[in-house]
């Protein structure tokens, strides 16, 4: 019996807390229990206006890469197709659309990391410098180790 109830449990990497099976986030902590590519996609969609908390190093850089990507592969496709279509002022507003809801949430899980990185959430007001603010902020979000000290 009791080896039935820890099948259905899961441990949190970051805390040690067991979870429910079909919890996404660890109730102890936040952090994000399963962190496939997709599923850490999926999380900062579902958390794209949470800006308390905090995002692992792994779930910020997954989910940034992919953003980066989808919109790379998007800006190529809608470029080919706003030359053959006569609609391309339309694909324009949708993408441009697309990408500043994805900036908002990229943004929620940027400061989301800086505070796991101990870091605030201001800090995030450095991507506003173009290139270099960009860098450095996710340097600090991928370098920088977790704030929370076991003792």
């Amino acid at each position: 019996m009791d080896t039935e109830n820890k099948s259905q449990t899961v441990v949190c990497k970051n805390c040690g807390k067991e979870n429910n099976k079909e919890s996404e986030l660890c109730s102890e902590c936040g952090t994000l229990l399963n962190d496939g590519w997709i599923s850490c996609y999926k999380s900062m969609w579902k958390r794209a206006f949470d800006y308390k908390g905090r995002s692992s190093r792994n779930e910020f850089i997954k989910a940034y890469l992919l953003n980066t990507l989808l919109f790379l592969i998007l800006a190529i496709l809608s470029f080919f197709l706003g030359l053959i279509s006569f609609f391309t002022v339309w694909l324009f507003l949708i993408v441009l659309a697309l990408f500043v809801l994805s900036q908002l949430a990229v943004g929620a899980l940027t400061v989301r990391r800086l505070h796991d990185a101990g870091k605030s959430g201001w800090w995030e007001l450095l991507s506003l410098i173009a290139v270099i603010g960009n860098i450095i902020i996710f340097l600090i979000c991928c370098y920088f180790a977790s704030a929370i000290i076991l003792a």
